[in-house]
């Protein structure tokens, strides 16, 4: 398994993509129908523009899931996100959990160390934090409200955003995602 440590920005984006190469040929070898989804892969230009931009429409662009998928003769699909690590921004879980409250299906797929599990949306449950050096709100790590922040950010090996830990034992076997998603698929309201 590809390790979740990674020192700089451009391990974990190598390391992201490498895992999200093995996640999409696994869906394609299932029998799904996939496509990357999101600006980041069709306009990375324009991303780089909002990459600061807070306001909801620009978060709701920065922070489409990595994919979409379908399977069936009259096709039923998905959203996919793909994490190299057990960890989630909060930007990002709020957006995917907008996307699940308007009807769609949102499934996100974790690395852990060899571990590799998936879990709807909705059902993610985070990891307790106890104690940290960085600052907590409402069970969000967050690192850019340290007071040393800009001593703090030379060696700091995120970006800063919020963030939280995803408890693993939430998580299902990656191995069993196509039963466990057709049959959520069957199960959705048309």
């Amino acid at each position: 398994m590809i390790n979740s440590l990674s020192t700089t920005f451009k391990e974990r984006t190598n390391r992201g993509d490498i895992f999200s190469t093995r996640i999409f040929d696994d869906l394609d070898k299932w029998g799904f129908d996939v496509a990357l989804n999101g600006t980041e892969h069709t306009h990375p230009e324009f991303i780089k523009q909002l990459h600061s931009s807070t306001d909801p429409t620009s978060l709701m662009i920065r922070y489409q899931p990595d994919g979409v998928a379908s399977i069936g003769t009259v096709p039923r699909s998905f959203y996919l996100e793909v994490k190299a690590s057990k960890y989630i921004e909060r930007d990002a879980y709020l957006n995917y959990t907008r996307l699940q409250m308007l009807g769609g299906v949102v499934y996100i797929v974790f690395a852990h160390n060899d571990f590799i599990g998936f879990s709807e949306v909705q059902n993610i449950e985070f990891e307790s934090i106890i104690s940290s050096s960085i600052p907590v709100e409402n069970g969000w790590l967050c690192p850019r409200q340290r007071v040393d922040w800009e001593t703090y950010r030379k060696t700091y090996k995120g970006s800063g955003t919020p963030f939280r830990g995803v408890d693993i034992k939430c998580l299902r076997e990656w191995s069993i995602f196509k039963q466990t998603s057709i049959e959520k698929l069957l199960q959705v309201i048309l």
